[in-house]
């Protein structure tokens, strides 16, 4: 019986269709515990496939929990559609994943707004949608391919963010964030962790109080502000960028590629006229480097 109560059963719930039309304004996604993962779809309807995972039961009470296990959609006045697991699985001990697969048709364009308490979101190839919004507890968050602004939160896990066509907003309190191809305003935020950029095309904000972070960035569209309270810092740009560079390390030192003014650490000056504004600092290491 023992044995039997450590197994981990899957059962196929299958697919809710839900009839949408232009008039829609936003969407709201909330799961408890388990995965949802969003993607585009061919056909003119939103539909939600849905996987339950019942763990530590015997067959007869994971099939009793799958059972009891829904996801509940409702739609408010075609204006507003919200999409979420409901009360159950909080009151059931070793608590059922939901896994929500949800398919939206190419003539989505509405608000998306999402919370998991566990589990992870993906999101790819979303082009087209209105502002799209995530909170996760416990779990990742990976999203690429939109063109939309996007704000994220996560409190314990990875923010991934891949060719965002727009503004990022990204809070981690312990985590990590990966930005890679970022074409609007880039604001982060991380209280314990890292912080990982590559090409980051207009200005950027990032602050993480404890841990180290890297910026690699093929062009330099807009100020840079960076600062870590207790960590390393690693900024990229290319020679012939125009910026104006004030970094400042308080219990470390300015290392640089660059032909600039450093003060073991401290470093401030123009290259090639100034245009922009490279500002850093740290009570770690800064290095300063040609991408």
């Amino acid at each position: 019986m023992a044995e039997a109560a450590q197994q981990k059963f899957t059962f196929d719930k299958g697919i809710i269709t839900e009839e949408i039309t232009s008039k829609l304004q936003k969407v709201t996604i909330s799961n408890e515990n388990g995965t949802v993962e969003l993607r585009r779809s061919t056909g003119t309807n939103i539909e939600i496939h849905t996987i339950v995972e019942v763990s530590r039961s015997t067959k007869e009470e994971a099939e009793d929990l799958a059972s009891q296990s829904e996801v509940q959609v409702k739609q408010a006045r075609g204006r507003n559609l919200s999409i979420g697991t409901g009360e159950f699985v909080l009151q059931v001990p070793g608590r059922p994943c939901i896994h929500m697969t949800i398919s939206l048709p190419q003539t989505f364009d509405a608000d998306l707004e999402g919370e998991i308490a566990n589990g992870d979101v993906v999101m790819t190839d979303m082009p087209g949608t209105g502002k799209i919004k995530w909170v996760t507890d416990n779990g990742n968050q990976m999203i690429s391919g939109t063109d939309a602004d996007l704000t994220l939160q996560s409190d314990n896990g990875r923010i991934q963010i891949h060719d965002a066509g727009q503004d990022v907003k990204a809070e981690v309190s312990s985590g990590r964030i990966e930005a890679v191809q970022v074409g609007g305003v880039l604001d982060v935020k991380i209280s314990r962790g890292q912080l990982d950029v590559n090409d980051a095309a207009s200005f950027m904000e990032a602050s993480v109080e404890a841990g180290d972070f890297n910026i690699t960035s093929s062009i330099v569209g807009g100020n840079w502000r960076v600062s870590s309270e207790l960590g390393d810092v690693t900024l990229a740009w290319p020679k012939e960028a125009s910026v104006k560079v004030d970094a400042s390390a308080s219990l470390g030192q300015v290392q640089s590629d660059f032909d600039l003014k450093l003060n073991k650490n401290l470093a401030a000056d123009s290259l090639n006229k100034g245009k922009y504004s490279i500002k850093a600092s740290t009570l770690g290491q800064i290095q300063l480097q040609e991408s």
